[in-house]
């Protein structure tokens, strides 16, 4: 049986799936930024071991290089994805028959906006006057709001869970200088923590989209059957 036989005969998904899975498709493409994390993570262990003082201020500066450098790869997967699974374009208006969860309401998106910009405040602002390092986390706190942003309309617990875990960890690691004094402690957790998340969530959601939509068709098969 073929995959498209096999996905043909699953159970249909419920609107709350069918809406996750087109508004964050982009985001599920979990193999164009996980070897990014991968590299990082492995970055600041190799830091730690080599010269730890450097990831003070090199650990931002290493994970945005690794953005730039890791940029043909993020093209050459996107191609890949789009040649298994097309191109999916979020057109939703008010009468789109997916339909758009409510999780969103006034009574969610005002506190949870408001507490962003507390968080900002304190991270940008009053860190960077009551310690020693100054304000470099930004990296690290938007993937963090980013992860619990995406928790809230996740049509499955463990989905729920998982993104609030992670988003939760990366939110509250800027907060470690409140803490200690040690900046190169405070530099590894924070950056290495980047590291791990955008790894271990880039294959989480990668496995997500695949057992969802089947495999990634190699491009050699997929010129041939063409």
């Amino acid at each position: 049986m073929s995959s498209a036989e096999a996905r043909a005969s699953d159970p249909p998904r419920s609107p709350e799936q069918v809406w996750f899975f087109t508004q964050y498709y982009h985001q599920l493409k979990g193999l164009c930024y996980a070897p990014a994390g991968g590299l990082l993570l492995l970055g600041v262990l190799g830091g730690l071991l080599v010269r730890p003082q450097i990831l003070i201020y090199g650990a931002p500066l290493g994970a945005f290089a690794l953005l730039v450098l890791t940029s043909p790869w993020v093209w050459y997967m996107h191609r890949r994805y789009e040649s298994t699974y097309g191109r999916v374009r979020n057109r939703e208006g008010p009468g789109s028959p997916l339909g758009t969860p409510n999780v969103f309401s006034a009574w969610i998106f005002v506190p949870l906006l408001t507490g962003s910009f507390c968080w900002i405040a304190l991270i940008t602002f009053y860190i960077p006057q009551h310690t020693p390092l100054g304000d470099n986390h930004f990296l690290v706190f938007f993937p963090g709001w980013l992860l619990i942003v995406a928790s809230l309309p996740a049509p499955l617990p463990r989905l729920r869970w998982t993104y609030a875990t992670t988003g939760a960890l990366l939110f509250l690691a800027p907060l470690l200088p409140l803490i200690t004094t040690n900046m190169v402690l405070v530099q590894a957790v924070n950056y290495g923590l980047l590291g791990a998340v955008l790894l271990g969530v880039g294959l989480y959601n990668h496995r997500l989209l695949v057992s969802t939509l089947g495999p990634i068709h190699d491009t050699r098969e997929v010129s041939a059957d063409e």
